[in-house]
């Protein structure tokens, strides 16, 4: 009977064969390392796997949410109206 660390090595090495990216995260590798050892079956690998992309996730919703948000704006044209001129049936310059 084969080891749960070669099944996860050899798991490992397939993906890596077919360019499939591997988790680094020490805390997910702590989890392969766990259930290696016979600490948790796989169903509480998963979940416990599944808390912490969770967790990536809304860390990385907070990093966005603290960015400026005009960010990007500077990118659009602004075309100033002149008040006193009804342009609604104007073409813009690009047309004229």
């Amino acid at each position: 009977m084969q080891s749960r660390r070669d099944i996860a090595d050899r798991a490992i090495a397939r993906a890596r064969a077919r360019g499939l990216p591997i988790d680094t995260d020490p805390q997910i590798l702590a989890l392969i390392d766990q259930w290696a050892e016979g600490a948790i079956d796989a169903a509480e690998m998963r979940r416990r796997y599944c808390v912490r992309l969770a967790e990536r996730a809304e860390a990385s919703r907070m990093r966005l949410k603290k960015q400026p948000s005009n960010a990007g704006e500077a990118d659009w044209p602004v075309f100033p109206l002149d008040d006193t001129t009804d342009t609604a049936d104007k073409p813009g310059p690009e047309f004229e």
